[in-house]
């Protein structure tokens, strides 16, 4: 069975799931005009799969209106929508909103305020996700979806090596010492590769390892646009993850996308990765698996990466009413947004919705991890950590990717973290202002 169809019968099962669960429909107000037809333009970083369902359901009940979804590939999307917007492209409606970059797009003016009432999402999307989409006492977008990670391993390659499975309990918690220890083993045993990140050289994963150190999110200041990236918590971190590939614990010179199939392939001991994995890797024949809690550092603390993606509307679009409508049938209404999961089991940021989902994780699983759903719930909770709000953001992000990316190639850590912060202190001079 391929990869592709494992992971759409999973989800499948999911929709099913919420099917059975009672989620009754909201008014939610902000009813689409309906003097004539109406045609949105929505721009996404996901494929028509995750969007389809949702689209079918809502121009079912809206006949005057169709949704034409564009997908735009994750590495060109936000450069895409910053070009558009920067032009006054009035064509697009609504597109998929990165919630780190919510204050710089806000403060460019390229989407507009939610124009509805606290009331509307206040106890309908979790309290985290509003707080990702809001900027300058205003929320600028409505949370979709969310976030959070864990560790997989390969529990063939462990067995191989003699090492025991580690706990799913987070008070058990490893520490990255002891998973530098363990991935050697385990590559000493015969595994290709001991651990990587899902998303080596992102942010998004990567932030973590400083902050558990007491490095700090790498800027500072009330604005948060001042570097601070040469401190001993992100030198020890980025010691640490240069190490793992300058040892060959790691691979060298894979992008993001090419790692996953190292780990369903059987050549990978341990990955950190999204709980969305767990539905592809359940379809995956002839691949034991489990989950434990991403690690920390040995005198740190833990901390998971979240956020996720939102939806906002363009300022310039001349159906901003509409658009808002379909949005927050979306994000707001229990049956849009568990259409939006129903082809891309992903933990969502409405609250009915995300129950519905974790009660149904550990079947999606395949019964690998049947402790997922309380380990997912518990980082949720706990050690969840937004990236820095600031009006910087996407140079910092651009440039901090880059610095990962020479670091796993071989640059001396301190070094390249010094040059970061000259380039973020010259880049940050063209911001907009907060």
């Amino acid at each position: 069975m391929s990869n592709t169809r494992s992971f759409r019968i999973a989800a499948g099962m999911l929709s099913v799931g919420l099917a059975a669960t009672t989620l009754t429909a909201c008014a939610v107000g902000g009813d689409t005009p309906d003097d004539g037809p109406i045609e949105l333009q929505f721009l996404g970083a996901e494929d028509i799969s995750a969007f389809q369902p949702a689209i079918d359901a809502y121009e079912k009940d809206h006949p005057n209106v169709t949704i034409v979804y564009n997908a735009v590939p994750f590495a060109q999307f936000n450069s895409t929508i910053q070009a558009r917007m920067s032009s006054k492209d009035a064509s697009l409606d609504l597109y998929m909103v990165d919630e780190p970059r919510v204050p710089f797009l806000g403060a460019s003016e390229y989407v507009v305020p939610y124009p509805g009432e606290a009331s509307d999402y206040e106890g309908i999307v979790s309290d985290s996700a509003v707080e990702a989409v809001t900027w300058d006492d205003k929320v600028w977008a409505l949370p979709l979806w969310t976030s959070s990670q864990v560790l997989y391993y390969n529990t063939t390659l462990l067995d191989a090596a003699g090492i025991p499975a580690p706990s799913a309990d987070p008070a058990d918690r490893l520490t990255w010492e002891e998973l530098t220890d363990l991935a050697a083993e385990a590559q000493a045993a015969g595994a290709q590769w001991g651990f990587s990140f899902q998303q080596v050289d992102r942010y998004y994963q990567l932030q973590t390892l400083p902050e558990s150190l007491g490095g700090g999110p790498g800027l500072t200041g009330d604005d948060m646009l001042t570097p601070d990236l040469v401190n001993d918590g992100w030198v020890d971190a980025m010691n640490w993850y240069h190490d793992t590939f300058d040892s060959g614990l790691s691979p060298r010179a894979i992008e993001p996308g090419q790692i996953p199939p190292l780990f369903t392939d059987g050549n990978l001991a341990f990955l950190v990765g999204t709980p969305v994995y767990a539905a592809l890797l359940a379809g995956t024949e002839n691949l034991e698996w489990g989950v434990a809690p991403m690690p920390a550092f040995a005198d740190g603390e833990a901390y998971t990466p979240t956020d996720g993606w939102a939806l906002g509307v363009n300022p310039y679009s001349t159906k901003q009413e509409a658009a808002w409508d379909f949005i927050r049938y979306l994000t707001l209404d229990p049956e849009g947004s568990a259409l939006t999961i129903e082809g891309k089991p992903i933990p969502s940021a409405n609250n009915a919705t995300m129950d519905a989902y974790l009660a149904k994780l550990p079947e999606l699983a395949g019964g690998h991890a049947p402790q997922i759903s309380d380990l997912v719930s518990y980082e949720l909770e706990n050690t969840a950590i937004h990236r820095p709000r600031t009006t910087g953001y996407v140079a910092f992000e651009e440039i901090m990717n880059k610095t990962f990316a020479d670091i796993r190639n071989g640059s001396d850590a301190e070094e390249r973290l010094t040059q970061a912060q000259n380039d973020l202190s010259a880049a940050f001079g063209r911001v907009p202002e907060g």
